[in-house]
């Protein structure tokens, strides 16, 4: 006879499952992944893997990297004046989000990476580049990005004549619409 806290059941073979969980039950054997199978465990009554929670980033660096996203943000209003900045793409690892202008579409995004600032223009492909200051994703088919390491320095003028383009290509695309 079975005792009060085991539960018998017949289905497919399975033998016992205790209701109290005095075995160990391990979705990675079998006999885990038959209970859950059959119904007679769900994902959730299972034992899960602990791990250590991370501290939540500053969303203030206060280093040079915030100091040269500020100043490539004054460059990019300084172009254009009718340019939007919105916080996008908030998580965990980064609370304040990612930046991105915007005027007629997407212009550029703005991260901040442990050893750079990356400027992402979403069709920085089809934009010129004669001073070349794109110098990540060159391969990409549409984008097109700017790595800024510590102590680094972007040329205001060629960078505000890209902001410049990528608005006039969106009004280009705005007005085929």
């Amino acid at each position: 006879s079975a005792r009060v806290d085991d539960v018998w059941y017949g289905i497919h073979g399975l033998a016992c499952l205790r209701a109290k969980f005095h075995c160990a039950l391990d979705p990675h054997n079998s006999f885990g992944r038959e209970a859950i199978y059959f119904g007679l465990l769900n994902s959730a009554m299972m034992p899960t893997k602990t791990t250590k929670p991370k501290p939540a980033p500053k969303a203030d660096l206060n280093d040079w990297r915030d100091d040269t996203l500020d100043r490539m943000r004054a460059l990019i209003r300084n172009a254009d004046r009718a340019i939007t900045e919105e916080q996008k793409w908030h998580k965990p690892s980064n609370p304040a989000g990612v930046p991105l202008w915007s005027h007629n579409g997407m212009i550029c995004t703005g991260e901040v990476y442990k050893d750079k600032v990356k400027l992402t223009f979403a069709y920085g492909a089809a934009l010129p580049d004669p001073k070349r200051l794109f110098n990540a994703s060159l391969d990409a088919g549409t984008r097109r990005a700017i790595d800024i390491k510590q102590g680094e320095e972007v040329d205001a003028h060629a960078f505000k004549a890209l902001i410049k383009a990528a608005v006039a290509l969106n009004a280009s695309k705005a007005k085929k619409k």
